[in-house]
């Protein structure tokens, strides 16, 4: 039996922490944009905060499925 190779090359797809950072990015710009439809100052702390924690998760995440998928050249592998 012949081996399947996977469509595309290795490290160019898009893994599920991009996903999941995508997902708690947008959520985290929800949870801000909320601040503006809070009444009381306590509230619009609180969102403030919990989408500051959300978009920074999302961001790690997106950053660090980028950098596990990075291919890095070696000089003189090509030789």
């Amino acid at each position: 039996m012949e081996e399947t190779k996977s469509q595309g090359a290795a490290g160019s797809g898009k893994g599920p922490l991009t996903a999941i950072g995508i997902f708690l990015g947008v959520f985290g710009i929800a949870v801000i944009a909320g601040i503006f439809f809070t009444h009381t100052l306590h509230g619009k702390i609180i969102n403030l905060i919990c989408g500051g924690i959300l978009l920074t998760i999302g961001l790690i995440a997106i950053y660090n499925d980028q950098v596990k998928n990075r291919t890095f050249h070696q000089p003189g592998a090509d030789k």
